[in-house]
């Protein structure tokens, strides 16, 4: 069932073994499993490990538009993907397009937004989304503060 297969495909994913956790996707899918966001996450991880931001964003975009189970947690990873691969546009993108799903953004969405802005040296950028964030009331982690210091640092705003 599916939930086997997530298993399988998380426990590869954790364990830098990314292409074997995309045989067990194929396997979901010619075994015509209905993925769901347990699926969609462990997939982006992969992607996200392998540093292939462009393989996350076409099943990404596939799955959902074929309405597959979607959540913050997977929109969270996506975004992540988008930090760690410097496309911080796209991250931004993920986090505006939440809403149109219904889905709240939480302290890790924005502290992850926030550090791809600071990865694309767009420090204004930063600081909005943080000032947002304490103006949500949203707690700020310790991820947000540094991305938002160093975002600084890098566009020598230090005095912000």
């Amino acid at each position: 069932d599916i939930v086997t297969y997530n298993a399988l495909m998380s426990t590869f994913e954790k364990g830098g073994a990314g292409e074997k956790a995309m045989q067990i996707l194929n396997l979901i899918t010619v075994g015509r499993l209905e993925p769901n966001s347990v699926t969609l996450n462990a997939v982006i991880c992969a992607c996200e490990k392998a540093r292939d931001w462009e393989k996350a964003f076409r099943l990404f975009n596939l799955w959902v538009s074929t309405r597959v189970e979607t959540n913050t947690m997977v929109f969270n990873a996506m975004m992540s993907v988008c930090e760690k691969s410097n496309q911080w546009e796209q991250a931004l993108q993920l986090c505006s397009v939440m809403t149109h799903f219904h889905l709240k953004s939480n302290t890790i969405t924005f502290s992850v937004a926030i550090s791809a802005c600071e990865k694309g040296s767009k420090w204004e950028k930063s600081l909005q989304l943080f000032s947002f964030m304490e103006q949500s009331r949203m707690k700020c982690n310790t991820i947000a503060f540094n991305a938002a210091i160093s975002s600084c640092e890098k566009g020598v705003m230090w005095e912000k």
